[in-house]
């Protein structure tokens, strides 16, 4: 799904974009082109789902997509999975394989 197996970034951050590639399990490229849905889903192991938005096609072709990290979706410190869930006429994929923590904000001195 991804360029990179596992990423941190800072509690309450957001405004960013998340970038990744959609492979199958065989390690070839996923063509985006003909999916009209994209969602990038992200949740503790075993828990509901935590984000659950659209996420956007870059470069289809080579299965190229981003997500825009909102405020909130990185509020809860803590391991997340993330997925690329595409959908389109007859057929849904999803991609696997990010594993994001979320690390807590040092907080300003007082």
């Amino acid at each position: 799904m991804s360029y990179v197996d596992k990423v941190t970034y800072l509690q309450n951050s957001y405004g960013f974009d998340i970038e990744g590639q959609a492979v199958d399990d065989n390690g070839n490229i996923l063509d985006l082109t003909e999916f009209t849905t994209l969602k990038f889903r992200m949740r503790k192991s075993g828990e509901a789902t935590k984000v659950d938005a659209a996420a956007t096609k870059v470069d289809a072709v080579n299965g190229k997509w981003k997500y825009t990290v909102a405020s909130g979706d990185f509020d809860t410190v803590g391991t997340y999975e993330a997925q690329l869930f595409c959908q389109k006429t007859g057929k849904e994929v999803t991609v696997k394989g990010l594993t994001i923590v979320i690390a807590e904000q040092i907080p300003a001195k007082v």
